[in-house]
């Protein structure tokens, strides 16, 4: 399907929502909203395309509303959505760079996922924490990795709840988060002053789900 055709189905698909349907909607995605960015974060690493992969998403959500069945998690059916639109999105932008290249053409950098002035980081009750070193290791996880420690130290998920929204085991999810852990704490070792011996990573500082990404209502 085309870019163009895709956003025509979309089209079509939000002039037949009930305003019932709507309202609903827009009710479950005000609640799942920080953990969709989160997802669109941890797999594009950039803050402006991970607003822009959550409102796309969120259109073709709404448009597929339709298919949703009460009493399943909208979190997973709307995680799934959203992870697609962010492959997606990833897949185009690599394209685009890859055809820069190629003509000589050299894209501006990217704004990644950077630290923000209002959380909170600390191993353990430690913050002698490099945040610049932090942001660095997080880049280093795959997109998978990477989505399940997001979802679990910032988002607050249970396993249960992240392997539905990624369509991976339960036992994966945790073995992600258990192993990223441990490559976080191996990476941020030089960064930190005088670590416990016990340390668990706080990622907050490093993200940030904005308070604006949504459907307009």
């Amino acid at each position: 399907m085309t870019g163009g055709s895709a956003r025509g189905v979309v089209a079509r698909g939000l002039a037949s929502v009930s305003a019932a349907d709507r309202a609903e909607f827009l009710r479950l995605f005000e609640v799942a909203r920080g953990r969709m960015w989160l997802v669109a974060a941890a797999v594009t690493g950039d803050r402006t395309e991970a607003d822009d992969v959550v409102q796309d998403a969120a259109m073709i959500g709404l448009a597929k509303f339709s298919t949703f069945s009460p009493g399943t998690s909208f979190e997973a059916w709307m995680g799934q959505i959203t992870r697609n639109v962010a492959l997606n999105a990833t897949r185009k932008r690599k394209r685009i760079g890859s055809m820069l290249t190629e003509t000589g053409t050299v894209p501006e950098p990217s704004a990644t996922v950077r630290p923000t002035s209002d959380g909170q980081s600390d191993l353990d009750g430690n913050t002698g924490v490099n945040i610049g070193a932090l942001t660095e290791a997080l880049a280093g996880l795959d997109d998978v990795p990477r989505s399940c420690l997001l979802l679990r130290v910032v988002g607050g998920l249970p396993y249960q709840a992240i392997a539905a929204i990624l369509q991976i085991p339960e036992s994966t999810a945790m073995s992600h988060v258990f192993r990223s852990r441990g490559y976080l704490r191996r990476r941020l070792a030089d960064s930190t002053v005088q670590p416990k011996a016990a340390v668990s990573v706080q990622v907050t500082s490093a993200v940030k789900s904005p308070d604006e990404t949504g459907v307009q209502r």
